[in-house]
């Protein structure tokens, strides 16, 4: 089973990532479905679009946008799946809502994605945590590397 234009992808583990293990107890960390704060965005591929040519493989890893694998309360207040689901815990994904993919060993930033790493800022003067408009290139993308710019 192939879509024409999207991924078919599944989340690793479960929809929402918001259980800790403390020892042996569990802890819950959110009850709610409302916060996009602990929904997985880890997803392995099950099948490729057949009108667009990837790097990316079904088995691979990608992360993806964390609205995919969300459940809302529609008007009548009825909890219900996002509109990306499919069946049987498989979703569509859209081009643009993939971000990274990792293939066999090594993550891949994906279409025109790149990932900066922040430097911290160490000057006692200034509250931001972080040096603003800096930082570190962990993940090119093809036209950075084209320009001669990767890490």
């Amino acid at each position: 089973m192939r879509s024409v234009y999207d991924f078919i992808i599944k989340p690793v583990g479960e929809r929402y990532s918001n259980e800790l293990k403390v020892g042996d107890k569990k802890l819950i960390l959110n009850s709610k479905i409302e916060s996009h704060k602990f929904v997985n965005n880890i997803a392995e591929v099950v099948s490729t679009p057949l009108a667009v040519t990837t790097p990316i493989q079904p088995g691979d890893e990608v992360v993806v946008h964390h609205n995919i694998f969300r459940r809302y309360y529609n008007m009548k207040g009825e909890e219900v799946n996002s509109s990306k689901y499919f069946k049987d815990d498989m979703y569509f994904c859209q081009l643009d809502q993939i971000y990274m993919y990792k293939h066999i060993y090594s993550w891949n930033a994906f279409n025109d994605r790149c990932f900066v790493a922040p430097i911290v800022n160490k000057d006692d003067l200034d509250l931001s945590k972080d040096k603003k408009h800096i930082g570190i290139l962990k993940h090119a993308n093809k036209s950075l590397e084209n320009k001669n710019i990767n890490r």
